[in-house]
Protein backbone atom coordinates (compact mmCIF):
# COMPACT_ATOMS: atom_id res chain seq x y z
CA UNK A 1 0.00 0.00 0.00
CA UNK A 2 1.29 3.49 -0.85
CA UNK A 3 0.57 6.64 1.09
CA UNK A 4 1.93 10.18 1.12
CA UNK A 5 3.02 12.10 4.19
CA UNK A 6 2.37 15.82 4.27
CA UNK A 7 5.15 17.87 2.79
CA UNK A 8 8.18 18.39 5.01
CA UNK A 9 10.85 21.08 5.03
CA UNK A 10 14.42 19.79 4.91
CA UNK A 11 17.23 22.04 6.20
CA UNK A 12 20.89 21.25 5.66
CA UNK A 13 23.53 23.35 7.44
CA UNK A 14 22.19 26.80 6.81
CA UNK A 15 19.31 28.81 5.46
CA UNK A 16 18.56 26.62 2.42
CA UNK A 17 15.17 24.93 2.57
CA UNK A 18 13.77 22.17 0.36
CA UNK A 19 10.20 21.02 0.38
CA UNK A 20 10.01 17.23 0.15
CA UNK A 21 7.31 14.58 0.35
CA UNK A 22 7.63 11.11 1.83
CA UNK A 23 6.15 8.06 0.14
CA UNK A 24 5.26 5.27 2.55
CA UNK A 25 5.40 1.66 1.32
CA UNK A 26 3.87 -0.96 3.61
CA UNK A 27 3.83 -4.74 3.26
CA UNK A 28 0.82 -6.56 4.71
CA UNK A 29 2.56 -9.95 4.71
CA UNK A 30 5.75 -9.03 6.57
CA UNK A 31 4.41 -5.86 8.23
CA UNK A 32 7.38 -3.98 6.83
CA UNK A 33 7.53 -0.22 6.29
CA UNK A 34 9.75 1.57 3.77
CA UNK A 35 10.00 5.36 3.30
CA UNK A 36 11.13 7.10 0.10
CA UNK A 37 11.63 10.84 -0.24
CA UNK A 38 10.21 12.67 -3.25
CA UNK A 39 10.77 16.14 -4.65
CA UNK A 40 7.10 16.52 -5.60
CA UNK A 41 3.89 14.63 -6.24
CA UNK A 42 4.29 14.39 -10.01
CA UNK A 43 4.10 11.15 -11.94
CA UNK A 44 7.82 11.31 -12.73
CA UNK A 45 8.73 11.76 -9.06
CA UNK A 46 6.55 8.80 -8.10
CA UNK A 47 8.05 6.56 -10.79
CA UNK A 48 11.59 7.46 -9.63
CA UNK A 49 10.66 6.67 -6.01
CA UNK A 50 9.13 3.37 -7.13
CA UNK A 51 12.31 2.58 -9.08
CA UNK A 52 14.45 3.25 -5.97
CA UNK A 53 12.14 1.07 -3.87
CA UNK A 54 12.29 -1.84 -6.33
CA UNK A 55 16.08 -1.46 -6.53
CA UNK A 56 16.39 -1.81 -2.76
CA UNK A 57 13.60 -4.20 -1.81
CA UNK A 58 12.71 -6.08 -4.99
CA UNK A 59 9.62 -6.16 -7.15
CA UNK A 60 6.15 -6.18 -5.59
CA UNK A 61 3.44 -8.56 -6.69
CA UNK A 62 0.66 -6.02 -5.97
CA UNK A 63 0.69 -2.24 -5.68
CA UNK A 64 -2.29 -0.25 -4.47
CA UNK A 65 -2.87 3.23 -3.08
CA UNK A 66 -5.55 4.94 -1.00
CA UNK A 67 -5.78 8.09 -3.08
CA UNK A 68 -5.94 9.29 -6.66
CA UNK A 69 -2.43 10.76 -6.77
CA UNK A 70 -1.04 8.00 -8.97
CA UNK A 71 -3.58 7.91 -11.80
CA UNK A 72 -1.01 9.48 -14.14
CA UNK A 73 1.55 6.80 -13.29
CA UNK A 74 -1.03 4.10 -13.99
CA UNK A 75 -1.75 5.66 -17.39
CA UNK A 76 1.96 5.75 -18.26
CA UNK A 77 2.40 2.12 -17.20
CA UNK A 78 -0.55 1.11 -19.41
CA UNK A 79 1.01 2.87 -22.41
CA UNK A 80 4.35 1.09 -22.15
CA UNK A 81 5.40 -1.33 -24.85
CA UNK A 82 5.51 -4.37 -22.56
CA UNK A 83 7.13 -6.57 -25.22
CA UNK A 84 10.18 -4.29 -25.15
CA UNK A 85 10.17 -4.19 -21.36
CA UNK A 86 10.03 -7.99 -21.12
CA UNK A 87 12.77 -8.36 -23.74
CA UNK A 88 14.97 -5.85 -21.85
CA UNK A 89 14.33 -7.72 -18.58
CA UNK A 90 15.17 -11.05 -20.16
CA UNK A 91 18.38 -9.79 -21.75
CA UNK A 92 19.52 -8.12 -18.50
CA UNK A 93 18.39 -11.00 -16.23
CA UNK A 94 15.85 -8.90 -14.36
Amino acid sequence: MLQFFKSLVLTLQGPCFWKIWVLLFTCAVYKAVHLEHMSGVSTEAFLMALRRFVGRRGRCSTICDDGTNFVGAANILRCLDWKKVIKYGTVNAI
